[in-house]
């Protein structure tokens, strides 16, 4: 694990570690990406976080929305109280995903997890992913 910048990354200060510490120790550690909001680190904590606090995540069904995109991965987690779209592109292109409102019961969505920061809710009937891209929203009740 790189830990910091220091010797050794962090993780021994005394002898060399039998394993190599790679070259880019001193910008990938544990201390840099805690710093930095927009980090994987971060954003594996932010869908901890997630996982844990939102009945849909813990105790939802799984259910499955569009099966044959090869581009864009959809579904619903659904719980009793709660409903929670997930969008991620696993293409590198930006894609333009569409659900049918009326089935989900709602064209908005509440932003609950995103790669861009700047999306705060969503067009459920029109969703757009940069590539790699993740939307987690909260289905909104009409």
């Amino acid at each position: 694990m790189q830990w910091n910048s220091s010797t050794n990354a962090g993780f021994n200060q005394g002898a060399s570690p039998w394993l190599p510490v790679d070259s880019n120790y001193t910008t990938h550690n544990v201390r840099t990406e805690m710093a930095d909001s927009q980090s994987v680190l971060n954003w594996y904590r932010q869908l901890i976080k997630l996982r844990r606090s939102d009945p849909a995540f813990y105790d939802g069904d799984y259910i499955a929305l569009n099966e044959s995109d090869p581009n864009v991965m959809g579904y619903l987690r659904k719980s009793k109280s709660d409903t929670a779209l997930v969008a991620l592109n696993l293409s590198d292109q930006q894609q333009t995903i569409t659900f049918d409102s009326a089935k989900l019961g709602s064209s908005r969505g509440r932003v609950l997890a995103a790669t861009n920061p700047q999306t705060k809710s969503v067009d459920i009937s029109k969703i757009v992913l940069e590539p790699y891209g993740v939307v987690i929203a909260e289905i909104q009740k009409q």
